[in-house]
């Protein structure tokens, strides 16, 4: 998870499954056919509310994890919000924050290849049987 502040409003970008099928969802928008760091890394007003979009879909999820592992509760930032109050300054760095969330999101291991999973185990038995 990675932390930004926009002022002073805290946001935890954070990069789940859910937040990378938002990603792609925007990306499916593009003429282009470019994918997400390019669509934020494009320096025009259209990259800018994408970028905006972007930083909303990973702080809403970085949010949402943070309750759920009982921090107290934060605001949502929004899209409008997000354009409203970033100085250029804070663009180049919430632009470089949501790139190291996205890219912790898809390369962060989350488990041990080595362990065995009972579930799996359990799932494969099951399967073999029928």
């Amino acid at each position: 998870m990675i932390e930004h502040k926009i002022g002073k409003m805290p946001m935890h970008l954070f990069c789940n499954g859910m937040a990378a099928v938002q990603l792609a969802d925007i990306e499916r928008e593009d003429e282009k056919n470019r994918n997400i760091i390019e669509l934020i890394g494009e320096h025009s007003v259209d990259g800018l509310e994408r970028l905006s979009r972007v930083v909303q879909i990973l702080a809403r999820q970085g949010e949402l994890m943070r309750r759920r592992e009982g921090y107290e509760k934060n605001e949502f930032p929004d899209a409008e919000w997000i354009v409203l109050n970033a100085k250029p300054l804070d663009i180049l760095r919430l632009r470089e924050a949501a790139i190291k969330a996205i890219i912790e999101g898809y390369t962060s291991e989350t488990s041990n290849e080595d362990e065995e999973d009972p579930y799996l185990d359990e799932y494969q038995k099951k399967t073999e049987s029928h």
